[in-house]
């Protein structure tokens, strides 16, 4: 056995301790390298959540601009147009005013001054850059504002009262923050089009009985007209709350630059047609419209018995040319309705009922499509009836319709017409304002009111 030299003792001992070091410092490195890595993973997360955030103030100015104009969160331009139009969205309670032609509103975070919890906006009109403002406004060149043309998707440049089918091209900026990470997007957004084959303001397949007092305004009316309100179909100049003659002009569309004038030409007038107008009621060829009692009928002529060659399936009515093409393609999704009588609460969307009868009573307020279905398989006849409610947009029924006591509608009204369509109002009467926008809007909020043309990430 080697003996062990003076000079070697201890040597165990400083090659352990060189080891311990070499491994401290690999563990130190270790540890550098996995909080770097950690910092740099937490930085990329939020870069990420920034981004979302960004998303998220995207959303919430498309779906306030999606709402009824009544409603408190809604956000939009006014009528007419006016191509500095702006609205600011800020994270305070306390914004609320306009400044010239740009609005600013508060958050929909902000509930009973609770602290936003998604930062895409600036707090106040005075904090922070004002390129972290979240903003919607009109796409625009000078005083001209850009359009987008859904039937060759182009976009192109018109005056700010541009009464065309086509709308406008609207701009969101938002910047979304989470730590010391932001990122800004810059969004051009339009109202989803939508192809609404309108006939007349009441369309039957069938014969029509109209019994006791039945309005019906076949010119094409704005879709913010008040129906909830004591509002009548009216054409006598200065007749109170007459559709002709309303004020705030939120009635008949106007056939710029003068009101929606009556003019001496035989229907169909032609400017008339250029707006939209309809007739008030019609039926297809055979078929007549029985009126007895009190009844008011205008339109584009104001009606016509047999003036139809075909009463539209519904499908064709929303732009389709079969039901399958409805329902696999347009992204419309039925909400199925068992029917009955409905005297409370608001039925909205897209609204299905299929052999069955489905009655709306009780003073009660609804909007979007609602159709009657009926098929081979089901009863002798079903029935869509109104009584004493208000609706905007379409009401479809494949066979009867009724509408008794006081019954308003703002949009459009069609009977197939298996059996015969009855009319038959009561006390009150039945007031039919025609409004393709109206029809128009409720499809759109029902498939989601805006479509995105394009998306990009801007530099701070």
């Amino acid at each position: 056995m080697k003996k062990i030299q003076k000079n070697e003792r201890g040597i165990a001992l400083v090659v352990a301790l060189l080891i311990l070091l070499i491994i401290s410092l690999l563990a130190a490195g270790l540890m550098v390298t996995t909080t770097t890595e950690i910092r740099i993973a937490g930085n990329q997360l939020r870069d990420l959540q920034s981004l979302s955030v960004a998303e998220a103030g995207i959303n919430e100015i498309t779906q306030r601009m999606s709402l009824d104009e009544t409603d408190q969160f809604y956000i939009g331009d006014v009528t007419p147009r006016r191509p500095r139009w702006a609205t600011k969205i800020f994270l305070s309670s306390d914004t609320s005013g306009w400044s010239g032609d740009t609005i600013h509103r508060r958050s929909v975070q902000i509930v009973n001054s609770v602290s936003p919890l998604l930062l895409y906006s600036n707090k106040s009109r005075t904090d922070g850059s004002p390129n972290n403002v979240l903003i919607v406004h009109y796409k625009t060149k000078l005083d001209s504002i850009y359009f987008f043309n859904s039937s060759n998707n182009s976009q192109f440049c018109a005056d700010a009262n541009y009464s065309g089918p086509y709308y406008p091209v609207l701009v969101v900026e938002a910047c979304g923050r989470v730590g010391n990470a932001q990122r800004r997007l810059y969004v051009e957004v339009t109202k989803r089009p939508v192809s609404v084959n309108s006939q007349a303001g009441i369309a039957s397949g069938t014969n029509i009985n109209a019994t006791g007092n039945l309005s019906v305004c076949g010119h094409n009316h704005r879709d913010v007209f008040p129906i909830e309100t004591n509002v009548k179909v009216g054409h006598d100049q200065g007749a109170a709350r007459g559709c002709y003659d309303f004020p705030s002009d939120s009635g008949h569309i106007p056939i710029l630059p003068d009101s929606h004038l009556f003019t001496t030409s035989p229907p169909p007038d032609a400017e008339c047609t250029n707006v939209g107008c309809m007739p008030g009621i019609t039926t297809t060829v055979g078929h007549t419209i029985n009126s007895s009692g009190s009844y008011e009928y205008h339109g584009n002529p104001d009606s016509i018995s047999g003036g139809l060659t075909e009463c539209y399936d519904i499908w064709k009515v929303l732009g389709y040319n079969t039901e399958d093409e409805m329902n696999l393609n347009s992204g419309i999704v039925w909400t199925e309705h068992p029917g009955g009588t409905v005297s409370s609460g608001t039925l909205a969307g897209f609204i299905r009922v299929t052999d069955n009868n489905l009655k709306l009573t009780g003073g009660t307020n609804h909007h979007g499509v609602i159709w009657v279905r009926k098929t081979a398989a089901g009863p002798a006849n079903v029935k869509l009836e109104l009584q004493s409610v208000s609706f905007r947009g379409l009401l479809y029924s494949d066979d009867d319709l009724q509408l008794t006591s006081n019954a308003k509608v703002l949009g459009g009204l069609v009977a197939k017409g298996k059996f015969t369509a009855t009319i038959q109002p009561a006390s009150g009467g039945a007031e039919i304002f025609y409004s393709k926008k109206a029809i128009e809007k409720e499809v759109q909020k029902g498939l989601g009111a805006f479509i995105v043309l394009s998306w990009r990430e801007v530099e701070q």
